[in-house]
């Protein structure tokens, strides 16, 4: 380090003093980098720990070299690139033999019959590309003069065995277990979070709706970046934490073993999206826009985009896939520890239950996987079914006619035009003084202007009472007009998810007195996607 301390007092360096300094610094990183090598004919014998070593190393290396300005050094450069190459796919494989390996001892629920043999492939086409590149690094090693046969290869050449370190044993749980009384509320909070995060994600519907694997120079960074794959590894990687922090060491575990099997999946998950995040990270990095030189198509390798494009497919459509059934598993656990209760809320202001907020409920009631009932008027509607709240219309419109018909008994304007003469125009008039009359009391609400009544035909002996009657039935059918009334329905069901629609009803059921479209809190999130 004495040296390395001295050069970098200095402006620059001289060429033979950067080669002294490069020679030992790649020392070890070289060591490993002929092991692997020396596993061409048997490339599955490359293990986890091998691979370990390569990755800690390489990326030593590269740090140095950009602390040094290699990118920025003509010479040094090729060399550089070469180091990220091997940082990049030796993590790669290591996280794939580590999905590997887990999944043969991991409970998990609904493994596809051709993941065991997909993910086989993508490690066989990987390695296949980490020797292609260790070889490569051999080659740039010797024409930057910093080579040179290391004992530690030339013993695995001897003897036939290339250096590996397996693990052989494990050690015994004698750590004290930690009793949780209350083991719901983390098993809650835990499937709680997985059902938030999983929702339907864009990015990763990408890959399952393709019948053919994308590539990424059309889709990155056009349509998502390393930064999207990043964010979404790094919220399932908060979520293993959180296992870490409150399950593990505890007995919560034997109390519900299902939460065990969730932390498979959200273990699993988080593997193959970080296999994902450095596929596309090196691409970005060091694909895109330098097609010419890249490495990738300079290896013995020809298709190494295929290669990078199908582990990302492969990445992300089983992500989704397990994703998918750990939501399943969230909502049987949430099921178990659902806790009945009710609450009562105003309908929605806008044509009450149509679309929108019908939807949002029943995507409310989905997401959790729980039986929600609305009641109206002693009348039960399945929340989970947007047909289902749709049919409270009929009802509510029925409570609106009545409110109009009885606010229009009453209404001061109707009355004192009880003796004068009924001419259409005068009635015409008389129907929109009424109209602005309840509007401006908050009785009515007006989605159009329009009051000439063009559409309105006359009918002979009708009274002003009936004229005014029949214009707002049929400008209420049209949905030019809207009565206000305070109407309220109750919601029967798990606390949990009675709860979100109560925030949803206390936002308006995501819509202003309009049908205009409002944010939604950040404890909705999941009904943006």
């Amino acid at each position: 380090m004495d040296i390395i301390r001295s050069l970098f007092q200095r402006k620059h360096a001289t060429e033979r003093e950067f080669q002294k300094i490069m020679q030992a610094c790649s020392a070890r990183m070289l060591e490993l980098v002929q092991s692997v090598a020396s596993y061409q004919m048997e490339p599955q014998g490359i293990d986890r720990m091998l691979l370990d070593y390569l990755a800690v190393e390489s990326c030593a290396v590269e740090e140095f070299l950009d602390s040094a300005n290699a990118q920025g050094n003509r010479y040094w450069y090729s060399y550089r690139r070469t180091v990220a190459f091997l940082k990049n796919f030796s993590q790669i494989c290591h996280i794939l033999i580590s999905v590997q390996e887990n999944t043969r001892r991991w409970e998990l629920l609904e493994v596809p019959e051709k993941f065991a043999t997909d993910t086989e492939e993508c490690l066989q086409s990987l390695r296949e590309l980490l020797l292609a590149g260790c070889n490569y690094c051999i080659l740039e090693a010797q024409k930057h003069h910093i080579y040179k046969e290391m004992p530690l290869v030339a013993m695995a050449a001897a003897t036939g065995s290339p250096i590996s370190v397996k693990q052989t044993v494990t050690l015994p749980m004698t750590r004290r277990v930690r009793h949780e009384a209350k083991p719901s509320l983390t098993v809650i909070a835990l499937a709680t979070k997985f059902l938030r995060l999983s929702e339907r994600n864009s990015l990763l519907d990408i890959y399952t709706q393709s019948q053919t694997v994308p590539s990424l120079v059309d889709l990155s960074p056009e349509v998502f970046t390393e930064e999207d794959v990043r964010l979404l590894q790094t919220h399932f990687h908060n979520m293993q934490s959180m296992y870490d922090t409150f399950v593990y060491g505890s007995d919560i575990s034997s109390q519900n073993p299902n939460i065990n099997v969730l932390y498979n999946h959200i273990s699993l998950i988080l593997n193959l999206l970080e296999s994902a995040t450095l596929c596309v990270h090196y691409y970005q990095r060091h694909v895109h826009q330098k097609m010419s030189s890249c490495l990738l198509h300079e290896l013995e390798i020809p298709n190494g985009m295929e290669i990078l494009d199908k582990v990302v497919a492969y990445s992300l459509s089983y992500a989704d896939h397990f994703r998918k059934v750990g939501r399943s598993l969230c909502q049987d656990m949430l099921k178990q520890y659902a806790e009945p209760g009710s609450i009562t809320v105003n309908v929605p202001n806008y044509r009450g239950f149509h679309v929108r907020p019908s939807t949002l409920i029943a995507k409310i009631v989905a997401h959790y996987g729980s039986d929600v009932t609305m009641k109206l008027d002693n009348v039960s509607y399945d929340a989970k079914m947007p047909l289902e709240l749709f049919r409270a219309n009929e009802e509510l419109n029925a409570q609106k006619r009545r409110q109009i018909f009885s606010l229009l008994t009453q209404n001061e304007i109707i009355h004192q035009h009880e003796d004068m003469p009924e001419t259409f125009e005068q009635k015409r008039q008389v129907a929109r003084d009424v109209i602005l009359d309840m509007f401006e009391k908050k009785q009515l609400v007006v989605y159009d202007t329009d009051f000439s009544f063009s559409d309105i035909a006359d009918m002979e002996n009708e009274s002003y009472f009936e004229f005014v009657k029949r214009v707002m039935i049929r400008y209420m059918a049209m949905g030019k007009m809207d009565a206000q009334i305070d109407a309220n329905v109750t919601f029967e069901g798990d606390k949990r998810v009675l709860q979100d629609i109560k925030i949803l009803a206390e936002n308006s059921y995501g819509e202003d007195i309009y049908g205009n479209n409002i944010v939604l809190p950040p404890e909705l999130s999941y009904l943006r996607k």
